[in-house]
Formats: C-alpha cells, structure tokens, sequence
C-alpha cells in the first residue's frame, strides 16, 4: 500500500493539469458533486458555478494544458498559492451536459469530497486540483489493498496490476476508471475467494459481492 501511494503520488504530480486525457471533463464533473455536497447546488445542468480563482485556473491554457512540458512545472509553482481569500463565484459552461449516467456518484464522490473539503479550507485553486486526484488515488489505494488482502491466489497479480504505468496514470487523476477499476479489484477478489477459499462463503461475502456488483 505504502509503494503504491508513493507511486500515485508521483505520477499525479508528473502529469499537469489537463494533460491526463478528459481531466478537464472529470474535474468540472467532479466540482460540479462538491457543490452538491456544500449545498450549492448550479443553476443548470450545463453550467457550472466555480470560484473564481478555480475558474481562472481552469481557463488559464498555461496551467491546465493536455501537454507535459518544461514550462508547464514552472508555470504551475509560480501560480501555486496555498491559501486564497476568494469568496465570489462564476458560472461557466460545462464542457458538455452533465447527467448522472456519465458521471455516478459512487465513483464522482471521493474526488468530489476533496474538493470540497479543499475549498471549505479556502485553499488556491492548484490545491484544490489536486485534493481531488489525492483523494481518487487514497480510495483506489485502499481498496486495491484490501482486494490483495482478501484473495486467497493471485495476491501478486492484484499487487502487479496495481503498479501498471496505465493503472498509475488513470487512478492518479480525476478519471472515474479509479473507482471502476478499485470496485472491480475487490469484487474479483471476493469471487476468487468464495470460489478458492478453504471455508464456505458466508453471508458477509454474499452480501459484499452483491454490493460490489451494483456499484460497479
């Protein structure tokens, strides 16, 4: 667990903002479920009412750039600010409709939630980007453990598959694939459990399959 957040915090960092392919989408859809969660709900389903250092953030092309250069890194320390005293709001056009079939809550949440606490912590916009790729890689992390934790074969596949590049790149950013894919690491593992465990499967795990399955 400890190798794989060391990992994931190292690619998140490798990879600017926006250069992850649709983290401009997964990051308005995301910011979109913290004002939900602040009870500040947007005006309609294609606008989206940011603050407005995020929203000059989001629209500034030298910070949230879909290249990895040089200048990017440097661009993105000068800009950093840890704390910001911006309390006014902007509505901007979503990049396109949002519904909840593209965008589900049990995979939007955690991103949404690091955001949210972020902001309810008036940090700059660079922070707030990115308590919500930190908060994505936490939740894979844990549930990648736990799959490797409760499988009883193929533990060092769980753990290889886990450190992919691909794998490392996607549950690092705001894609919802981190959620899928640590659903779907913890659903095999109690399937792989009730099929190659020593003790029958219980009732825990019926109902820990059954969970996993509607969610992923």
């Amino acid at each position: 667990a400890v190798l794989l957040f060391v990992f994931g915090v190292a690619f998140m960092l490798a990879f600017v903002p926006g250069s992850i392919p649709d983290e401009p989408y997964h990051f308005q859809a995301s910011y979109k479920w913290s004002n939900i969660l602040l009870f500040m709900p947007d005006a309609t389903s294609s606008v989206i009412s940011f603050r407005e250092d995020i929203a000059q953030f989001v629209a500034n092309k030298s910070l949230f750039n879909p290249t990895v250069e040089l200048g990017e890194y440097s661009a993105l320390l000068n800009s950093f600010q840890l704390f910001s005293d911006c309390d006014s709001y902007v509505d901007v056009a979503a990049y396109s409709a949002f519904d909840l079939g593209g965008n589900p809550p049990q995979l939007k949440i955690v991103s949404a939630l690091g955001i949210a606490l972020a902001r309810i912590a008036n940090l700059g916009a660079i922070p707030v980007f990115y308590a919500g790729r930190l908060a994505n890689l936490v939740v894979f992390v844990v549930l990648a453990y736990f799959a490797a934790k409760v499988t009883p074969v193929a533990k060092k596949t769980f753990m290889v598959v886990s450190l992919l590049p691909m794998t490392l790149h996607l549950v690092s950013s705001y894609s919802y694939d981190s959620g899928i894919i640590g659903i779907a690491f913890l659903l095999l593992a109690f399937c792989l459990r009730a099929i190659y465990g020593k003790e029958a499967m219980g009732k825990k795990d019926v109902v820990a399959i059954a969970i996993l399955s509607a969610l992923l």
